[in-house]
């Protein structure tokens, strides 16, 4: 719960040095897995939302993706027990549910100082 990301300034993120590794990190998961899109991502003080797209059939599964999204993390920033030990995986099945996933990840700064 500790807030190693950045914090939530007038409704908004504010990354700090550890959250602009992790926005760097998102950005280049496009660049290196050609059939797995980072469709959008929130990141918050203490965790992220990412909308991961297939685009083609893999060879791997979400859970093994993750972790090796989360194994890079934990390597670049330098800090042991980063990441909790599962995620919460949810399909999107059509447009409607994404624009409401989509809605829920971006409002999140705003509704986050109602959490605390």
């Amino acid at each position: 719960m500790k807030s190693i990301f950045g914090d939530i300034v007038d409704d908004k993120m504010v990354l700090n040095d550890n959250g602009y590794l992790i926005k760097n990190i998102i950005e280049r998961f496009n660049e290196k897995n050609e059939n797995i899109k980072n469709d959008f991502y929130q990141i918050m003080p203490n965790h992220i939302h990412l909308i991961v797209e297939f685009k083609e059939n893999l060879d791997r599964d979400l859970s093994s993706i993750i972790s090796s999204f989360k194994s890079k993390c934990t390597r670049e920033l330098g800090i042991k027990n980063l990441w909790q030990r599962n995620f919460y995986e949810r399909v999107i099945r059509d447009e409607k549910e994404y624009m409401n996933v989509l809605e829920y990840i971006n409002n999140n700064p705003y509704r986050d100082k109602y959490k605390w």
